[in-house]
């Protein structure tokens, strides 16, 4: 908490609290988003705007901009309310304007000077129209941690020179949608194409008016006069591309030369007639200032989801294409028109002399679809599943598509989750052809797969210039493909869409597919439909194994009539002969709740604050028993309770105790599994039943019925033990252990019994 804040905070609150259009602020010390724009929000009522918002829009910044620069003030002056917030502003922005007097004088001015010199702006300790602007912005103007201080050194170098017209730029390190655009600002600043102050950077096009404003080349030994200033902006966009230009002075030199020609080389922009290497054309600074550079640029790679005739492949091959992207499973448009590569297809593209390279994209253009859990194992199955179908050959890439525009940290929570679970796939047996893994998706999802080892190459959605993840993002180390521009073909018949790719030659493609039995488009959809329905519900059995221990069981094919036996083992322990059994069914009905289950429940890819609370009690009740009975766990169960549940999302755990006979007992646990649903068994819903049945004297038997009826530790007991010890084979107790665990509940479940009476 800051003090200097929570006195802000309380003077904008009786100030401005009379105002009907005043949102109350916390009185809680912390700046942050709310503080500065209750700060808008008063700066807005006390001059008078018509809509106080909180918003520093056009019309604000218009008034900053109108109002008399305030200079040092005498201490008998009137106070002026526009001083106190900017007193309030200078707080929130860590800066210590001495109080809240209505009095720019010394110690006020001497925090705005401050201000002004780490803004990169004049250090006058005017009040102008970027100072408010500044300070009432949602930017930070120190060294953040983990940030760039080179970054910082750009930021403060367009503060410098472009401030008239960009406004006052965060100067903290971090690269913000601001910072990304900043370069494309400042280059049509430069061209004289800006009579304003930009308030809107997502506004910002690199268009005709800007290609034709550019100076011609820039090159080295031409850092005189206006030239200087493009160079800096090139050597900005030249770091935030992944090449440092050795100075952001504006002087081209051969250090910048170098880096220049590293950059085109590697975005692969030599060979194709389109630039001098080391020089920066107009197509080059495309490059450097859009993700998807100059679109009329030649492209030896493409993809479509059109199924390609004879025609359109060989029109292709024409127009000087070598790679294809063509879809393994999937429809596309509103009259879901089949979009997967077909075996005819497959004949055309070999006829036609193309290379193949094999997307998968069944969804993964919405939120959602990466928050369930199995979805990355589910996809990964059934691109390995249709590309074998095919005849694609061993060692062949399939990109898999994360079409949306995250952020970073849904990127490191969702996407690496995503892929983490397709490389659990592609290195398990089902891979047998050692396909490779690929993903399309924006630059920085891309580097951040390659920097996780999750990928082996990237297929770059660079057309999609917009993307946070595009902008100020350099090309992944690992890129095949570069998807830049859309374009209609209509030199072929029928005419169709594709979009343009630039190619790097380190995915070489497919020329030839394995010889397999042909199949029509009706048998593939169908063979596709099918396999999808399977693969969903044995997915969903198998992580649920997996997150028992049992991950070694393989989950067969499975009828959605009647109870299928998967897995059963009989073993034996000094005293007791143990059966244990994995069935799966399907119900037409959700199972209810009742007191010996967990009701499991999630909420945009997490179990649920509720779920989670359940679970946390359950662990109290762990570690209650087993340290009342000394015994020590090679794992923590709380852990693999939650890694049940999430494997579940939505259903429940249920127990059951039946005695089968005088000298058996069968503890079951049924995990429902309810959001795995197929279009052709609708309401039907998914559960996978643990049977363990124990066999021995009837006295024992007796007594362990009573203990596991003497309330939760019959729940603890069945999951822990009887489960997960008696089928985990990589925490497996040997005999004795089990025995003496399975006496010790016997013992603990008895004595609480005693206890109720």
């Amino acid at each position: 908490m800051d003090q200097n804040v929570l006195n802000a905070q309380k003077y904008l609150n009786a100030m401005y609290g009379g105002n009907s259009n005043w949102v109350t602020l916390s009185e809680d010390g912390n700046t942050g988003t709310s503080f500065i724009q209750g700060i808008v929000r008063a700066f807005q009522i006390e001059n008078g705007l018509a809509t106080p918002n909180g918003n520093l829009g056009p019309a604000t910044l218009a008034k900053m901009k109108s109002l008399a620069p305030i200079t040092l003030m005498n201490p008998d002056d009137p106070v002026n309310n526009n001083v106190c917030l900017i007193q309030c502003a200078l707080f929130g922005k860590g800066y210590n304007a001495g109080g809240i007097t209505g009095i720019y004088y010394n110690f006020g001015m001497n925090a705005v000077k401050t201000f002004q010199i780490d803004a990169g702006l004049t250090a006058n300790g005017v009040i102008d129209w970027k100072v408010w602007q500044g300070l009432l912005s949602l930017n930070w103007f120190f060294l953040a941690s983990g940030g760039s201080e080179t970054l910082r050194n750009i930021q403060l170098m367009f503060n410098q020179n472009w401030s008239d017209y960009l406004g006052v730029g965060p100067c903290d390190g971090i690269m913000s949608r601001q910072t990304a655009l900043s370069p494309l600002a400042a280059l049509q600043a430069q061209e004289g194409l800006l009579t304003d102050t930009i308030t809107d950077f997502n506004s910002l096009n690199f268009g005709p008016a800007t290609s034709a404003a550019f100076p011609g080349v820039l090159k080295i030994n031409q850092s005189s006069g206006g030239y200087k200033k493009y160079n800096m902006i090139a050597q900005a966009a030249l770091y935030f591309n992944g090449y440092n230009p050795g100075n952001f002075t504006g002087i081209f030199d051969t250090e910048m030369q170098t880096a220049v020609s590293n950059f085109q080389n590697f975005y692969a922009l030599t060979g194709i007639g389109l630039v001098t290497p080391g020089e920066i054309n107009l197509a080059t600074m495309k490059s450097l200032l859009t993700s998807k550079g100059d679109t009329s640029r030649k492209a030896y790679g493409c993809d479509t989801s059109s199924v390609l005739n004879l025609n359109q492949a060989m029109t292709l091959k024409s127009l000087g294409y070598t790679h294809v992207g063509r879809y393994l499973t999937g429809t596309v448009g509103p009259e879901f028109s089949d979009k997967f590569i077909t075996f005819n297809e497959i004949n055309n593209i070999k006829a036609a002399g193309l290379k193949t390279f094999l997307l998968y994209q069944d969804g993964g253009y919405y939120p959602e679809y990466f928050m369930n859990n199995r979805q990355g194992t589910l996809d990964a199955r059934m691109a390995i599943f249709a590309a074998k179908t095919i005849g694609a050959p061993e060692g062949s890439t399939i990109y898999f598509a994360v079409d949306y525009d995250f952020t970073e940290p849904e990127v490191r929570k969702l996407i690496v989750n995503y892929f983490e679970k397709i490389h659990l796939v592609f290195i398990s047996a089902e891979n047998s052809k050692h396909y490779k893994v690929g993903i399309y998706a924006s630059r920085q999802a891309c580097s951040i797969m390659n920097s996780r080892q999750l990928t082996d190459y990237s297929y770059v959605a660079d057309m999609s210039t917009g993307f946070s993840g595009n902008l100020g993002q350099p090309i992944p180390q690992n890129w095949a493909f570069d998807q830049f521009d859309e374009i209609l073909i209509t030199a072929s018949s029928p005419a169709f869409d594709l979009d343009k790719a630039a190619v790097s030659g380190r995915d070489e493609g497919i020329t030839t597919f394995d010889s397999v039995p042909a199949l029509s488009v009706g048998q593939q959809k169908v063979l596709y439909s099918t396999g999808k329905e399977n693969l969903t519900a044995k997915v969903a059995v198998q992580q649920l194994l997996d997150s028992m221990w049992m991950g070694d069981i393989a989950v067969p094919t499975f009828s959605y009539t009647g109870e299928t036996e998967i897995a059963k083992v009989n073993t034996s322990i000094p005293g007791f002969d143990i059966e244990k059994k994995v069935s799966v069914s399907w119900t037409a009905e959700r199972e209810g709740t009742s007191d010996s289950s967990l009701e499991v429940s999630s909420s945009d890819g997490n179990i649920s604050a509720e779920t989670s609370n359940s679970i946390g009690k359950i662990g109290m009740e762990f570690d209650s028993f087993f340290k009342e009975c000394d015994i020590s766990l090679p794992f923590d169960p709380k852990k693999t309770i939650t890694s049940i549940a999430e494997s579940i999302e939505l259903g429940n755990v249920s127990f059951e105790v039946s005695a089968s006979t005088d000298t058996s007992i069968s503890l079951e646990i049924s995990s429902q599994i309810c959001n795995v649903e197929s279009p052709e068994l609708p309401n039907m819903y998914l559960t996978v039943i643990f049977t363990v049945t124990l066999t021995a004297d009837p006295e024992t038997i007796k007594k362990l019925k009573a203990a596991l009826l003497s309330g939760a530790i019959a729940f603890l007991i069945m999951l822990l033990v009887l489960c997960f010890m008696a089928f985990g084979p990589l925490v497996a107790m040997d005999g004795a252990k089990l025995l003496a665990v399975i006496n010790a509940t016997i013992n603990y479940g008895l004595a609480a019994q005693t206890s109720l009476h």
